[in-house]
């Protein structure tokens, strides 16, 4: 490749491909140069200028890319000494623009064939895919004579002549694995010892640093079996994105550690058990075995404060407070009965009424049906003294006082002696007796 500029009007800089050999075919030139300008029309693909033949040379005219090829960032690992890996925030845009160029080529049923880092072009970090003289147009079944490429990016099924779009997506595994760790997934002292290891054996170990997505991803495009591999460019973009969305979320994190006390009886204690508590606003019941001792501090894991981004809850760390046995509570007792005098007149006594009293300090309020006699008694259940622990009030005995008075007289009754009320029987005297004298 050489950097040219055309004579005559603006100075645009541009990049010449000239075959090496003045003996390569115009035909072969011709058709990169077909392949190179239907690839064309996507940024991370370097666009055909012009295709001609200029002074019996056939020339392939491109647009100059300053930045050097991605080479430079990772540069080719020796057999002892792997290079410095990059960041994933550096490997990630890098690797997603490759695969948007390789997307839009198989979009167009083009096969690179060739991802290796000195055909990924830099222009100001913008990756841009060139170089397609090795490019083939996709058919149903492709087959190839021979072996084109770069050995250290081709496929095992590449070395029998079959390409398809997962013989890119290989290279992009290789490019993600070097890119990552500085070195290549497959080595060997010589070409057979490569070969031979890319169709037997496993990728070598990738470092620790490398997270499990990007793992899952690498190991996916390595498969030796292509139809294990992503279809497309298309696919393993995809899940580019989503290993570099699991890694940019924000790492699960364990819930706090709450603490709580717990009042046990000394009974409780000694026979263990459940207990509800609240704690932080939230109800835990917990377990306890029998025979807790007091100021046992107890860890419940997962019971503690929820964990964050998915992580696990924290510890509940409870400490055990026994109180000595209490007495059982006292039975309930009904209050004493109490006793009081009522004075009354005789016309209160004939009507019948409410009257208040002061009974042990305590205010009641006696009711009276009309007729009362003196010295009747009268019981009040519930207005004596109040019950203990509990217990019902004690009953109110009420002594009537009449005082002497003029009542109206009563109707004449039939009495024997006993004041029993006659019934006709003509031993019984009829007699008048006035009951309010």
């Amino acid at each position: 490749m050489w950097r040219a500029t055309r004579r005559g009007g603006v100075a645009i800089p541009v990049a010449l491909k000239i075959p090496r050999d003045p003996d390569t075919a115009h035909d072969e030139f011709l058709k990169e140069g077909q392949i190179w300008a239907a690839a064309s029309g996507h940024p991370n693909v370097v666009p055909v200028i012009d295709a001609a033949v200029y002074d019996d040379m056939f020339v392939l005219v491109s647009e100059y890319v300053g930045g050097g090829s991605l080479r430079r960032k990772v540069p080719r690992p020796r057999t002892d000494t792997p290079a410095s890996p990059l960041l994933l925030v550096e490997a990630v845009p890098l690797l997603d623009g490759v695969l948007a160029g390789l997307e839009f080529l198989h979009a167009r049923g083009i096969i690179h064939r060739d991802v290796k880092p000195e055909n990924i072009l830099l222009q100001e970090g913008v990756p841009r895919l060139t170089d397609f003289g090795v490019s083939r147009i996709l058919t149903r079944s492709t087959r190839t004579r021979g072996v084109s490429g770069t050995i250290l990016y081709l496929p095992p099924e590449a070395f029998d002549g079959h390409i398809s779009a997962r013989t890119d997506v290989w290279a992009a595994g290789v490019r993600c694995y070097e890119l990552l760790t500085g070195d290549l997934p497959f080595t060997g002292a010589n070409e057979y010892a490569l070969i031979k290891a890319i169709h037997e054996q496993p990728p070598r170990p990738l470092a620790p640093t490398v997270p499990p997505a990007f793992r899952n991803l690498i190991t996916r495009a390595l498969e030796k079996d292509e139809r294990a591999r992503c279809a497309s460019a298309a696919d393993m973009r995809r899940d580019l994105a989503a290993a570099w969305r699991l890694q940019q979320a924000p790492l699960p994190e364990p819930g706090p550690d709450w603490y709580a006390l717990l009042p046990l009886t000394a009974g409780q204690a000694r026979a263990g058990g459940s207990f509800s508590l609240q704690v932080q606003g939230q109800t835990r019941v917990v377990s306890l075995s029998a025979g807790v001792r007091h100021d046992q501090k107890v860890d419940f894991p997962g019971l503690g404060g929820p964990g964050r981004h998915g992580g696990p809850p924290g510890v509940l760390q409870v400490t055990v407070q026994v109180r000595p046995d209490l007495p059982p509570p006292p039975v309930p007792e009904p209050g004493p009965d109490w006793h009081a005098v009522l004075s009354l007149t005789a016309a209160q006594a004939r009507q019948g009424v409410s009257f208040p009293l002061q009974v042990q300090g305590q205010p009641r309020v006696v009711s009276l049906r009309p007729g009362a006699i003196h010295g009747a008694r009268v019981t009040l259940p519930a207005l004596g003294g109040p019950g203990r622990h509990g217990g019902p009030p004690g009953a109110l005995h009420v002594t009537l006082q009449v005082q002497p008075g003029r009542h109206p007289p009563v109707p004449w009754r039939a009495v024997n002696q006993a004041g029993e009320k006659a019934t006709g029987d003509p031993r019984f005297a009829v007699q008048r007796r006035d009951f309010g004298s």
